[in-house]
C-alpha cells in the first residue's frame, strides 16, 4: 500500500503533468483539498529529488523537471518514502 506521502506526491505530478503551464502550492493544496503546508513539503521534496523543478517570483510556481515517461513509480517511492 502507498503511503499518503506518496499517494499525495503522484497526485501532484498527475496535476503538473496536465497543466504545461505548471501551478502552485496553493492551486494544487485547494484542488485536492489538502493543507498547503503539506503540499508545500510534498513539494520540495520532490524538487529535492528532481521530480519538479520550481521558479521564485510573481510567475512562479512548480512544473515537472523531466517529462512524465521518465518517470517510474518505484523511482518516486524511493524518494518519498
Amino acid at each position: 500500500l502507498l503511503s499518503r506521502k506518496a499517494d499525495y506526491a503522484l497526485l501532484i505530478l498527475s496535476f503538473l503533468h496536465q497543466r504545461q503551464a505548471g501551478g502552485t502550492a496553493r492551486a494544487i493544496a485547494e484542488r485536492f483539498g489538502l493543507s498547503r503546508p503539506f503540499v508545500a513539503n510534498i513539494l520540495k521534496e520532490l524538487c529535492q529529488n528532481g521530480f519538479v523543478a520550481s521558479q521564485r517570483g510573481v510567475k512562479g510556481g512548480y512544473t515537472l523537471a523531466r517529462p512524465a515517461a521518465e518517470v517510474t513509480v518505484g523511482a518516486l517511492l524511493g524518494a518519498i518514502d
